[in-house]
């Protein structure tokens, strides 16, 4: 088979698993979601920077997720994907791969890791802090006992899930077909996610000045030897947005040799401004 069908495939194979995985989290997180992160593994684990862009998206949701699904004998590297939410201070996901719910249960029994009953499924405690529920026999949830409740409510049309929230369906629908990660953010979670992304860029301007005019912002992310980061940043105003373009504008035509952006593109359309750049990756 030559390059150029296997990349197709490659693409093809992400597209489906980004596809399954968001429909996941659609139908199992709460409605109350403010934020949610779409994180391809299984395609960071091919760059060479992959601890770094680990330890900056996935974090601290995904190495208490992994010490769990360790407990059932589950390693990271049969985890292709993870979908993280959150509401407040809350944080809970979705996990996917190729492990198996049967044999994760096997496991658990010979370690005297008892399931509990919730709803209509067993709840995993290993001890790790984190809970897990196995949604398929490759698709777990993780959490705590109260949030793997409302998740499996969510799924069950007891409480509203996340597809009843349209803003975020909206910025979802919106975002490319394939990303490595790809992210969405409204509410209370806009202002630092958004400042935050903006300040990475290494354009010198305090963002948190106009972020607080934001009010959803989404990104998508693909990595080679560099990050391609396309963003939408949905403004209170249309002239909200036609000034942070201007401001843009004259940053990137003066930025200085120590920022990290390569390449920035701006456009607006009524309060959506969309930005298109390159920056450069993280170095092992």
């Amino acid at each position: 088979m030559n390059k150029s069908k296997i990349a197709f495939l490659l693409v093809m194979s992400a597209g489906l698993m980004r596809a399954q995985g968001i429909s996941e989290a659609l139908t199992t997180f709460p409605s109350t979601t403010e934020l949610i992160e779409y994180d391809n593994l299984s395609a960071l684990r091919f760059l060479p920077a992959y601890e770094q862009l680990r330890s900056r998206f996935a974090a601290k949701p995904l190495e208490e997720a992994k010490l769990a699904l360790s407990k059932l004998g589950i390693d990271e590297t049969a985890v292709d994907s993870v979908i993280i939410g959150t509401a407040g201070t809350e944080v809970y996901g979705v996990a996917s791969g190729t492990f198996s719910a049967v044999e994760a249960g096997l496991t658990a029994a010979r370690h005297r890791v008892l399931p509990i009953q919730v709803e209509d499924a067993q709840v995993f405690c290993p001890g790790a802090g984190v809970c897990l529920t196995f949604l398929e026999d490759w698709t777990v949830a993780f959490g705590t006992p109260a949030q793997l409740r409302t998740m499996l409510q969510a799924r069950l049309g007891l409480v509203s899930a996340l597809n009843r929230n349209s803003d975020l369906v909206n910025l979802m629908r919106r975002l490319p077909a394939n990303g490595m990660v790809q992210g969405i953010a409204i509410g209370r979670e806009i202002r630092p996610l958004a400042a935050s992304a903006l300040t990475d860029t290494g354009l010198p301007f305090d963002w948190s000045l106009l972020t607080s005019n934001i009010s959803a912002f989404s990104y998508s992310i693909e990595m080679d030897t560099k990050a391609h980061i396309a963003m939408l940043l949905k403004c209170n105003s249309p002239a909200m947005a036609f000034l942070l373009k201007n401001i843009l504008g004259l940053l990137g035509a003066g930025r200085t040799p120590s920022a990290n952006i390569e390449k920035l593109e701006s456009s607006t359309d009524g309060r959506d401004l969309e930005l298109k750049m390159d920056t450069t990756l993280p170095v092992n």
